[in-house]
C-alpha cells in the first residue's frame, strides 16, 4: 500500500516529468526539459514527505534536495498549496475542471476545444457537458 507521503511525492514527481516532456514535445529549451526530469526523479525516490519538509522550512527547504531550484521549489509549493499548477495547466492543450455530481463524489471534465460553438457562452456550454455527461452515464 502506498503512504499518503509517497502519493503525494508520485503526484508532483508526475506533473514535473509531464512540464518536461511536453516542453520537449514543444522543442523548447533541453535544458529547462532536462531540469524538470531531474527534479521529478528526485521527488519520485525522495524518502520524506515534501509537505513536511516545506511546512517545516518553506521553499528554502525544497531547494536543499538535489536537482531542486527556485523556480521547480516554487512549483512545488503551488502544488502542495493548491494542488495545482498553473504552468503545466498551460502547456495542456485540453482543459479540466473538477464538480462535484448528483452522486456525491467528485468528477473531473476535461474540455479538449474550451471555445464554445455559436452565441453560447462558456458556462452554457459547460452546463451542456454535464446534461450530456448524465444522460450517457457511466463508460
Amino acid at each position: 500500500m502506498t503512504s499518503a507521503r509517497e502519493s503525494e511525492n508520485l503526484r508532483i514527481a508526475a506533473r514535473l516529468r509531464e512540464a518536461g516532456e511536453r516542453l520537449e514535445q514543444q522543442g523548447a529549451n533541453a535544458f529547462a526539459a532536462a531540469a524538470f526530469h531531474r527534479a521529478a526523479d528526485t521527488v519520485q525516490r525522495w524518502p520524506r514527505a515534501l509537505r513536511e519538509i516545506y511546512d517545516q522550512r518553506g521553499e528554502a527547504g525544497l531547494q536543499q534536495l538535489p536537482g531542486i531550484g527556485r523556480g521547480i521549489a516554487r512549483a512545488i509549493a503551488e502544488m502542495l498549496l493548491t494542488g495545482r499548477w498553473l504552468r503545466l495547466e498551460r502547456m495542456r492543450p485540453e482543459r479540466s475542471f473538477l464538480y462535484t455530481g448528483d452522486d456525491g463524489l467528485e468528477h473531473e471534465c476535461v474540455v479538449v476545444d474550451a471555445r464554445p460553438s455559436g452565441p453560447r457562452s462558456g458556462r452554457d456550454a459547460i452546463a451542456e457537458l454535464l446534461r450530456r455527461d448524465r444522460h450517457n452515464g457511466p463508460g
